[in-house]
C-alpha cells in the first residue's frame, strides 16, 4: 500500500538509532498475466509493490543514510534488460524502473556520501518461480543456462555483500550486478578487424559484430587498438566453450 514502505523505514530507524544501508528487496509478479487480460487493479498492485515501494523506502532513508554516509541495494532482475517472459512483461518494466532509478538516484546522492547499486539475479531457484512459472516453462529457461541449473538465493549473497562494504565497492555506484550465467560474452579482441572463414565465421567483422553465434553463445568484437594476426582471435575463440571444438 502507499505510505507503508516509508513507514517500515521509519519504525526501523527509530528501533535502531538510524540506518547504515538500506536493501529494497520486496518485489513480485503476483501472477503471469498477458498485458491485454490483466484485471483491474493489477497495474497497481504490481506498481505498487515494485516501484514505489523502492521510490518511498529509499526517500524515507535518506536522512539516515546521509547522517552515516550509507548505502543503497536495490533488487532488479535481468528482466529488465531483457523485457521479461511470458505474461510477465510489466514485472519486467517495474524492474526497469528499479534499474533506472538506481543509476539516477546514484547521481543525485552522490553528493550527500550515499552509494546506490543494484543486484539483478538471473534464473534463480525460489518460491516466486514455483508460484509462477510452469514446470515445462521452466525446464526450458534452465535448459538455456549454460550451466544447466537455476542458481541458489545463497549464490546471490556474495553481490549484496560486496556492495554492502565500503572497503570492498567504495568506489562503486550506480551499477547494476546480474547475477547470471551469461549467454552472451563480451570479449576484448583488441583491434581484431577482418576474419579469415572458419566454420560458421564471416570474413569480416567491425565493432559491435557478433562473429559467432553458435549453441546461444555469441562474441562481439570491440576494437581498441591494431593486432594484425588474427590467429589471436581464433585462439581466444576456440577456448571460450571448451563444450565447442571450432
Amino acid at each position: 500500500e502507499p505510505g507503508a514502505a516509508s513507514s517500515v523505514v521509519q519504525a526501523a530507524a527509530n528501533m535502531l538509532g538510524g540506518l547504515d544501508g538500506l536493501v529494497n528487496n520486496a518485489g513480485g509478479m503476483l501472477g503471469r498475466i498477458a498485458s491485454t487480460d490483466m484485471p483491474p487493479g493489477h497495474f497497481d498492485e504490481v506498481v505498487n509493490l515494485n516501484a514505489r515501494s523502492v521510490w518511498e523506502a529509499t526517500v524515507a532513508a535518506h536522512p539516515f543514510l546521509k547522517a552515516a554516509g550509507g548505502y543503497v541495494i536495490n533488487t532488479s532482475s535481468v528482466a529488465a534488460r531483457t523485457g521479461g517472459g511470458a505474461g510477465a512483461v510489466l514485472y519486467a518494466a517495474t524492474k526497469s524502473f528499479v534499474s533506472s532509478l538506481t543509476r539516477g538516484h546514484a547521481k543525485e546522492f552522490v553528493r550527500d556520501g550515499i552509494r546506490v547499486n543494484a543486484v539483478a539475479p538471473g534464473l534463480i531457484q525460489t518460491p516466486f518461480h514455483d508460484k509462477y512459472t510452469p514446470p515445462e516453462l521452466l525446464a526450458q529457461q534452465t535448459a538455456s543456462v549454460p550451466m544447466g541449473r537455476e542458481g541458489t538465493p545463497e549464490e546471490c549473497v556474495g553481490a549484496f555483500l560486496f556492495l554492502a562494504s565500503p572497503a570492498l565497492s567504495g568506489y562503486i555506484t550506480g551499477q547494476i550486478i546480474e547475477v547470471r550465467n551469461a549467454k552472451e560474452a563480451t570479449i576484448d579482441f583488441w583491434g581484431v578487424r577482418k576474419l579469415v572463414r572458419l566454420d560458421n565465421l564471416t570474413e569480416r567483422a567491425v565493432a559491435g559484430d557478433y562473429v559467432i553465434d553458435h549453441g546461444g553463445y555469441a562474441v562481439r568484437v570491440i576494437p581498441t587498438r591494431d593486432v594484425a594476426d588474427t590467429q589471436l582471435l581464433f585462439d581466444v575463440i576456440k577456448g571460450f566453450d571448451a563444450r565447442d571444438p571450432y
